[in-house]
């Protein structure tokens, strides 16, 4: 009997260490990371304000990371000798580039980079998580903060919880906060330093997207109700050519089309060429022309000059503002009604040189390619081509529709592609409609693309 129990002690013995055994394994299997799981994050760049509050926001980001147990985080003194023996200098390292250059010297697969600028009293964020391996932006999220420095830690830590995929509730204003805006009675009309001339428009409640049933409609324009409590200043016309000079001249910038390749243009598909780009988008044109072969990217910068430059909230407007300006009261296909055979006279649109096999509602050919601005008919509001000449950038991540009413919205909080809208030169009328949409990504650049500026009051 004794012998009976010896046995059996030593076969639980040998059943628990081979337990414990596969265990460890399963633990060690678990603990293995790849490159993709191990991210950096880079001080933040501070395009204005004061540059202290670089590394605070870094240590933020960090943070959030490193607890969501989502990746690895190289913290700053690995960082330092690892960049510090391949003799690499962070020192002036803010181009996007640079930054993918000494993740790959870290050996990661994501890093993150942001920025930060104070415009008046209100600070504007942006985050964005970087495959190092392609170098492109998979996400970004961007946020402001009218508020002291010490809150920017608490919108940062908002920011890098969208970048993880993580719920984040936005703060509510306590009463001892809520402040009492004072009335304002905005002019009628303002012209800014470089000659962009801006058109109040007023705070209203409008249709957005199309009914079922329009001809040419999409099915991501599910009609709903929108309320825009806030009256803003919509651009006349759309940026020229003239006026993106003044700020290539003045900030040296050269746009993603300048350094990437060129620009695309149509030929069948859409097709880079090199040498296509701002100054030469491969048709004669004045500084009285719409600027075009400039992407969402290069516009963002185009927006911080200016800002700098006057003082004053220059922006795209939401896709919501732009449909409202666009409509500008009208409930009809187009701002001037359903017949598109009357589109010739309000926009630059549907050129036969362009498009030889369509018969019907086309243009002359004076213009196969961009017009002056102005060379057509305004809309209700005042506002010229927002329909043809060129697509127009706004500020939105695409997504889709709500099928209720909103107000104010301001589109998803991050995505992959932005809004684009209108029609541009080289389509055809029936083709161009006030709820037409376009998803573009953020580097795309053409001669047929363009952007109009809102501005805050």
């Amino acid at each position: 009997m004794k012998k009976a129990i010896k046995v059996l002690f030593v076969v639980l013995f040998l059943i628990l260490m081979v337990y414990g055994a596969l265990a460890a394994g399963e633990k060690n299997k678990s603990e293995i990371k790849t490159v993709e799981n191990y991210i950096a994050v880079f001080d933040f760049e501070v395009t204005t304000g004061d540059k202290g509050i670089s590394r605070p926001l870094a240590d933020k980001v960090i943070h959030v990371f490193s607890e969501s147990n989502k990746y690895e985080v190289i913290d700053r003194g690995n960082m330092n000798k690892i960049l510090g023996e391949q003799k690499f200098q962070m020192s002036g390292c803010v181009a996007q580039e640079c930054k993918v250059e000494a993740g790959q010297i870290l050996g990661v697969g994501k890093i993150v980079n942001g920025s930060v600028g104070l415009v008046g009293k209100t600070y504007y964020l942006t985050l964005q998580l970087i495959d190092v391996k392609t170098g492109k932006v998979e996400l970004s999220a961007e946020d402001t903060c009218k508020c002291e420095v010490d809150d920017l830690l608490d919108s940062t830590k908002r920011l890098a919880k969208k970048l993880l995929g993580e719920k984040v509730e936005q703060p509510v204003a306590t009463p001892a906060t809520v402040t009492i805006p004072k009335p304002v009675v905005p002019e009628p009309k303002t012209t800014n330093s470089v000659g962009i001339t801006f058109i109040y428009i007023k705070p209203g409640t409008f249709m957005m997207g199309s009914p079922p049933g329009e001809p040419g409609r999409d099915n991501d324009e599910t009609q709903h109700q929108v309320t825009l409590t806030r009256g803003y200043y919509m651009g006349e016309t759309e940026v020229t050519v003239g006026q993106w000079r003044a700020f290539a001249r003045d900030s040296g910038y050269r746009t993603e089309a300048e350094t990437g390749g060129g620009a695309r243009v149509w030929t069948g598909k859409w097709e880079k060429k090199e040498g296509i780009y701002w100054d030469n988008p491969g048709f004669p044109k004045s500084d009285n022309h719409p600027v075009t072969c400039v992407s969402w990217n290069d516009v963002r910068e185009f927006i911080k000059w200016l800002n700098r430059r006057d003082g004053n909230i220059y922006r795209l407007p939401s896709e919501a503002e732009w449909e409202y300006a666009a409509r500008a009261g009208t409930t009809t296909v187009n701002y001037w009604g359903n017949n598109s055979d009357e589109a010739c006279g309000y926009g630059n649109v549907g050129n036969r040189s362009n498009w030889l096999d369509w018969d019907a509602h086309k243009c002359d050919d004076v213009y196969a390619k961009t017009a002056p601005v102005k060379n057509y008919k305004p809309n209700n509001f005042g506002l010229y081509d927002m329909i043809g000449n060129v697509g127009e950038w706004c500020q939105d991540w695409y997504g889709t529709y709500p099928s209720s009413g909103v107000t104010d919205p301001d589109g998803p909080s991050q995505g992959e592609k932005r809004l684009a809208r209108s029609c541009s030169w080289r389509n055809i009328a029936v083709q161009c409609r006030s709820a037409k949409r376009a998803s573009v990504v953020l580097n795309f650049s053409s001669n047929t693309l363009g952007l109009r500026l809102a501005r805050t009051p």
